[in-house]
This record gives C-alpha cells, structure tokens and sequence, in this order.
C-alpha cells in the first residue's frame, strides 16, 4: 500500500473509521471491540457511540479505550430514540 496522505498526518485523522453504535448492548460489545482491535491494519480509529445505555456498556467501553488508543468514545447524556 502506498503512503499514507500528508493531509490525514497533519489533522491526526486515521485512513480508516469504523463507526460502532451502541445501547445497552453489553452481552455482545466486549466480542465485537475485541474482533476490531485485533485488526492488523494501523492507521486504522474506532468510534464507539453509546447512546446512554444503563446496563455494564460504559464500563466495558471505557476498558478497551483503556487498553487501545484506537477506541475513541461518544457517550450520549440522554438517551435518543430512533424515529
């Protein structure tokens, strides 16, 4: 692959993003951060947004942003319905 664009260096941008949207979904979100942090690409960020979930979510998030510079974490103050 070729180099990585100067542009994404300068603003501390990764060439990738996966976005991961959540709300209370502890029973499933340790297997699916651990399926993305174990991805061999480098320059590669994952934004985790929780929509104030009340059940272990923010606890689990906060330990693989701990473990992984690449989890980053949006938490909604209230939760919002879809609709």
């Amino acid at each position: 692959m070729g180099e990585r664009p100067r542009a994404l260096e300068e603003l501390g941008l990764t060439a990738v993003t996966v976005g991961l949207p959540v709300y209370n979904g502890a029973e499933s979100l340790d297997r699916a951060l651990g399926s993305l942090c174990a991805q061999t690409f480098a320059d590669l960020s994952i934004l985790v947004s929780d929509n104030a979930s009340t059940d272990e979510t923010p606890r689990i998030i906060a330990s693989w942003a701990e473990r992984d510079v690449r989890v980053r974490v949006h938490r909604q103050p209230q939760h919002r319905r879809q609709g």
